[in-house]
């Protein structure tokens, strides 16, 4: 068993070697029960372990925390459950258990069998059979922790319920990357989330509690003065932090984002704890816009550059927002937007083109409440000559 390998890519590699064509009766007798492939939290390590132990060498324990992805299904149980799932994981099943994962995400686009090119060419140099990386297989993860490359996914259709396929047998020329038009900011943060998913995964570090994670929505600036979350704020932080197209693929949608942030915000909830994946893409983007406050413009962006060519510094930046909050401020509160526009129509236009999503988050958040002028607001308009919307 290779480091992070799955248990199913070592029962593949092993059945290749010896020439079986399914692995059903291999699971039965190693697991002691009827464990489909692709099980991602089977029953019966302890006889998996010592069925193995010749061959392995390895503790049920171990089994578990190394090569299933029981760290990171977990993340967000109680202690106590668990400790039972840890415990039903190591015993037989009570009845005919196909458990495949715990809280499993839903709605991911990518293939969820992904490979790296560049583990694969180390494993030549160092002729190691070619294997499937736990942390590879997980949800939103579609960058090598290890070489920070974007993974590639597996085209090949095949069915999951007759044996356990080889990464050999599941690749092919036509597999592609996951993510084609990605930009070096969106980059980062999904690496981010791919090396927070591995650690995790390894049980290195525990994720916030709920509490911290509520200090941090106040820390990034998505908690009003009033005490209520901005939900939409951080919705709009996600796409900006990772970009359309890994949202999309990822599954990550503006309805699980927004059940996330109420859950949080809700001490009183009694609802079932969200998916480990939605706490980590969180985690990544209040952390980002923490060490970047009131901007949803990723921190490494060092400044604007204006259409003359000049640029203006991320302080400079700061200046603007800093003039047009004051503005905003101090005028007639029955139009908001529209009087401090008339106050300053340059510094309107300025940031409306070369600071564009804080500056219609900002005006969106700050603008006349519906009932205090006399149409209800419908945001700001794009053109800069009809400012609008209170």
């Amino acid at each position: 068993m290779c480091e992070g390998e799955t248990i199913g890519s070592n029962l593949g590699r092993y059945a290749d070697f010896v020439g079986l064509h399914t692995t059903l009766r291999l699971r039965r007798r190693l697991f002691g029960h009827a464990c489909r492939p692709y099980t991602k939290l089977p029953s019966g390590i302890l006889h998996l372990a010592e069925e193995t132990c010749d061959y392995w060498g390895l503790q049920a324990e171990k089994i578990i925390l190394e090569h299933t992805e029981f760290n990171y299904a977990t993340l967000t149980l109680p202690e106590a459950q668990k400790l039972t799932l840890f415990s039903n994981m190591l015993s037989q099943p009570a009845g005919r258990c196909f458990r495949r994962s715990a809280c499993g995400w839903v709605g991911e686009r990518a293939s969820r069998f992904r490979y790296c090119e560049h583990c694969l060419s180390e494993w030549r140099r160092k002729r190691v059979c070619p294997y499937r990386i736990l942390c590879h297989q997980l949800p939103g993860v579609y960058l090598c922790y290890l070489h920070s490359n974007i993974l590639k996914g597996v085209k090949k259709q095949f069915s999951e319920d007759i044996t356990d396929q080889t990464l050999t047998a599941l690749r092919s020329k036509d597999d592609e990357q996951i993510l084609i038009t990605t930009s070096i900011e969106h980059k980062d943060a999904i690496e981010d989330v791919a090396k927070r998913s591995a650690r995790y995964l390894r049980g290195v570090d525990r994720l916030p509690s709920l509490t911290s994670f509520r200090d941090l929505l106040r820390e990034a600036g998505l908690v009003r003065s009033s005490g209520e979350t901005d939900h939409r704020g951080l919705i709009e932080s996600m796409l900006t932090h990772f970009g359309a197209e890994y949202c999309w693929l990822a599954g990550l949608t503006g309805q699980k984002m927004n059940a996330w942030s109420r859950n949080i915000a809700d001490v009183r909830s009694t609802c079932e704890p969200s998916h480990a994946f939605m706490f980590i893409a969180a985690e990544s983007v209040l952390y980002r816009r923490s060490a970047s406050p009131g901007s949803f413009v990723p921190s490494i962006r060092k400044g604007i550059r204006d259409k003359e060519g000049a640029q203006f510094s991320q302080a400079e930046i700061e200046c603007l927002r800093t003039r047009w909050h004051s503005i905003v401020r101090s005028a007639r509160p029955d139009k908001r937007i529209t009087a401090a526009y008339r106050i300053d129509s340059k510094l309107y236009r300025t940031l409306s083109r070369y600071d564009h999503l804080w500056f219609m988050a900002y005006n969106r958040d700050n603008r006349t409440p519906p009932g205090r002028s006399l149409y209800v607001p419908q945001g700001i308009k794009n053109s800069a000559s009809n400012p609008g919307g209170d």
